[in-house]
């Protein structure tokens, strides 16, 4: 079993009984939002109902109006627009929305989802030429381009207007591109108030702004696109905090009831009928990612955009080819990974580097982030081409900012100096990529571990910690409490789905899912306060081989779906658990 530490968090148990009583909640709903430091019964109502006024205004992103003035004068005049997006499910959607808003607003206009393989990723000079080449008057960038000064220089030159759309961090000295204009609530000098959109919520943003300079109807532009945003910021853990939250619950409406063919597909294919978070996060996310990771990311534009059904159909079915495909050759990665990091001991390491010609640049990422969660640790994984580059991703755990290593003196200069006028590293605290000479690897992983040591002196590799936002006895284990936690929904990065503890409850039955994957557990109390309750282990069923039967465990978990339509409305979606 995983070694791990367990902490529940404090809170007023006074003030959570107050909130119970005035907002008529069950006690356990109440002690999550005394817990998240919702203090009041206003608070509390505000939180629940995520009334629309929440929405901030969006001409007080930066630039919005400069933007809107200029693409304005563009539709006017039938000028030429290229929008360039990113190849991600943010890239994805952001385009969407604005092809779906260009094509309502009756503007010029051609897009292009870059090829991560072919083009790269952000806006570069060959966007600009590109842009020249179809005789455009603008080069418009979403979720990309907030470090593109090479490339804004380049288009000032070559007399293409520039309008950058993203969120990304700025320059750590706050300089942006020399643009028309850079529409980014991350942006040093930003007044927006909230940072944590997504590119798919920029471009919303905008789009609505441009609507209304434009006397166009903004309901129609809301009923048009927001599903897409709730796709762009839940796939993109953008903060589900602030008013992500009642773009992404409006959004999972839309969602669920999506009158557009190629969702409605996508839906059909994953097996879907009600949207949340969960089935963006696991079912349509991954399934989008997946083509371009593996192919050609247009295709999952076009699925977006396509109006037809059979060929919906047909594009629905590439993108769930093209994710099977990534998770057989993701799991022969992890395999390979896993086996040279347990054969030359690379465990044993404050952090895991490691590399093979083989390994599909594509999935790095998502196999640093399974290695990362194995062994506790930050993980890089590079996957080196024939000219002696090598393409590294990383993933961290959340004590350590691999972020603040990678940009150390001591680290850097094992970097290639620039490679293709890309940035040497980019990423946050938790995620990053970086290129690095192959013949630099080996010192890169030393100055890695070292440089994380000194700056986590206390960090304790291979010890997971988790942490629960409350105990729950077996009484409270309910239909109601559970329908009542979906008044918090939707859940995310920054607002996650509530982590309860429940101690000391006996395995009546234990059985292993999905040819080893899993692990069900039948439990109740002693007291058989309830009768079969399935708790269910997911993908980690490798790290329990013990049989539990008749042992009381204690359990961290989350409440889940139950989708079979029958009983419970529920069941326990562990976290992690113990031998009581």
């Amino acid at each position: 079993m995983t070694q791990s530490e367990w902490i529940v968090k404090k809170f007023d148990f006074n003030l959570a009984a107050e909130l119970a009583f005035d907002c008529e909640i069950p006690r356990p709903v109440a002690n999550i939002l005394a817990s998240r430091n919702i203090t009041t019964k206003e608070e509390a109502t505000e939180f629940i109902e995520k009334n629309p006024k929440g929405i901030r205004n969006p001409k007080n992103l930066p630039d919005c109006q400069k933007a809107v003035e200029r693409l304005k004068k563009a539709i006017e005049n039938n000028e030429k627009i290229y929008v360039w997006g990113d190849y991600d499910v943010d890239g994805i959607t952001s385009t969407a929305i604005v092809v779906t808003c260009f094509n309502l607003f009756g503007a010029n206009f051609i897009y292009k989802v870059p090829n991560r393989f072919d083009d790269g990723y952000d806006i570069k000079r060959h966007s600009v030429d590109e842009c020249i080449k179809e005789n455009c008057q603008i080069l418009m960038s979403v979720d990309c381009g907030i470090v593109a000064f090479d490339t804004a220089e380049y288009a000032k030159e070559k007399e293409i207007d520039l309008i950058i759309t993203d969120h990304h961090s700025a320059n750590d000295d706050g300089r942006i591109p020399d643009a028309v204009a850079v529409v980014n609530p991350s942006r040093k000098d930003s007044e927006y108030g909230f940072s944590g959109l997504c590119g798919a919520a920029v471009a919303f943003k905008l789009m609505l702004a441009l609507g209304k300079e434009l006397k166009f109807d903004l309901n129609t532009i809301i009923s048009e696109t927001l599903e897409f945003v709730a796709l762009g910021t839940v796939a993109d853990v953008a903060p589900m905090q602030d008013e992500n939250r009642i773009l992404v619950a409006r959004g999972c409406q839309y969602l669920s009831n999506s009158k557009k063919m190629g969702i409605q597909e996508l839906l059909k294919i994953a097996g879907a009928t009600e949207v949340d978070t969960t089935t963006i996060g696991f079912q349509i996310g991954p399934r989008m990612n997946a083509i371009g990771r593996l192919s050609d990311p247009m295709i999952a534009l076009e699925l977006m955009l396509e109006k037809t059904p059979t060929r919906a159909k047909f594009l629905a079915m590439q993108l769930d080819t093209a994710n099977k495909r990534r998770q057989s050759k993701q799991e022969h990665m992890l395999a390979e990974a896993i086996e040279l990091v347990e054969t030359e001991k690379l465990n044993e390491n404050s952090a895991i580097v490691c590399w093979a010609k083989s390994w599909h640049p594509g999935l790095i990422g998502l196999v640093a982030g399974k290695l990362a969660d194995k062994y506790q640790r930050p993980s890089i994984v590079f996957a080196v081409d024939e000219d002696g580059k090598a393409k590294g991703s990383c993933r961290s755990t959340k004590s350590v900012n691999i972020l603040e290593i990678l940009k150390h003196n001591s680290v850097i200069d094992f970097y290639a100096k620039k490679l293709d006028g890309a940035p040497i590293v980019g990423g946050h605290a938790f995620a990053a990529g970086m290129t690095v000479p192959k013949s630099n690897l080996e010192s890169f992983r030393d100055a890695v571990c070292q440089v994380l040591i000194s700056l986590n002196p206390d960090f304790a590799p291979g010890k997971k910690l988790f942490i629960a936002d409350s105990r729950i006895v077996p009484g409270e284990v309910s239909d109601s409490v559970y329908e009542s936690l979906q008044g918090l929904a939707p859940f995310g990065s920054g607002h996650p789905e509530p982590i309860f503890m429940l101690k000391n409850v006996l395995v009546k039955e234990q059985n292993i899912l999905s040819s080893g994957k899993h692990i069900k557990f039948i439990i109740h109390d002693e007291k058989f306060r309830y009768k079969k309750m399935s708790a269910i282990l997911w993908h980690k069923a490798a790290d329990y081989p013990d049989n539990f039967v008749d042992k009381k465990i204690d359990i961290l978990f989350t409440f889940g779906k139950e989708t079979r339509g029958f009983g419970q409305k529920f069941y326990l979606s562990i976290v992690d658990f113990k031998l009581s």
